[in-house]
């Protein structure tokens, strides 16, 4: 619904610091009505384990196209609306839930495996996007090893430069992104200097040049695919190892999903009616 800042001149005119408040809240409203937000901290741990786990199902129960980016964005809005309402409602059934999700999140974390190796559907889903994966890993292997080369060291420093520094978590990302823009220009440039001292021809070096940065990216991308199939390779061999194990994840990945089931039931039959 639009807001008309002439409906409030009047009331500017009389008591001009009451309005300007009252009309900042009113657009702080109409904003977090369009947007997933949170109003604490504290549960968006509990909003990120849903979108990780119960998500995908939840967009495909409500027959909504999981690569669709508007539809993605409403089961998020739906997601967090339903997880601000329970800390306000039942805050104990919420730390419940944490509980369970840290617990199946932590052992997730230490057999190094992901959730969507436990789901069927997904796996079903990504038949195809394997075989893609283990033709795009044998062939970029190439490029992947000259972003490597070109691209690794000013990856690293301005990372190790921040883990040093001891910087506050909220500045993490700036301090990442000001150091890594002057480690890679001084790195660039050094390169390039080089490159063209040792061969002395300047068509080889500007394609050296051009090739810097679009090699850098496909080599951060094939790494996180390489260590994605690498995590789904253990996930196999434990799988046929110590199957008690995955199926004690499974069992518990189930427990979750018909927690998540049973408080979904409740809050439509409450809120949504």
């Amino acid at each position: 619904e639009p807001i008309f800042l002439k409906n409030f001149q009047k009331e500017y005119f009389s008591n001009e610091k009451q309005t300007v408040k009252r009309l900042t809240g009113k657009i702080e409203d109409a904003l977090n009505e369009l947007t997933n937000y949170v109003q604490s901290e504290e549960v968006e741990d509990i909003v990120d384990g849903l979108e990780l786990v119960y998500k995908m199902e939840l967009m495909t129960e409500m027959g909504m196209e999981l690569d669709d980016k508007n539809d993605d964005f409403l089961t998020s809005k739906l997601l967090t609306d339903a997880v601000q309402w329970y800390n306000e409602n039942d805050p104990a059934l919420v730390e419940e839930f944490r509980k369970k999700l840290n617990a199946y999140l932590g052992l997730l974390r230490q057999l190094d495996i992901r959730d969507e190796f436990l789901d069927p559907v997904r796996q079903e889903a990504q038949k195809w996007g394997k075989t893609k994966t283990i033709i795009f890993l044998f062939l970029g292997s190439p490029l992947f090893i000259w972003g490597l080369i070109t691209n690794y060291i000013p990856y690293k420093v301005p990372r190790l430069l921040v883990d040093l520094g001891k910087t506050h978590s909220s500045e993490i990302a700036s301090w990442k992104l000001a150091y890594g823009f002057i480690i890679f220009m001084i790195y660039y440039g050094f390169s390039v200097l080089l490159i063209w001292r040792i061969t002395g021809h300047i068509t080889f070096t500007i394609l050296f040049l051009i090739s810097l940065v679009p090699s850098g990216n496909f080599a951060l991308h094939y790494s996180k695919s390489l260590m994605k199939y690498r995590q789904h390779v253990k996930f196999l061999s434990i799988f046929y190892k110590k199957r008690k194990i995955i199926f004690d994840v499974i069992k518990q990945r189930a427990d979750l999903l018909q927690f998540i089931e049973d408080s979904k039931l409740r809050y439509q039959k409450i809120v949504i009616g």
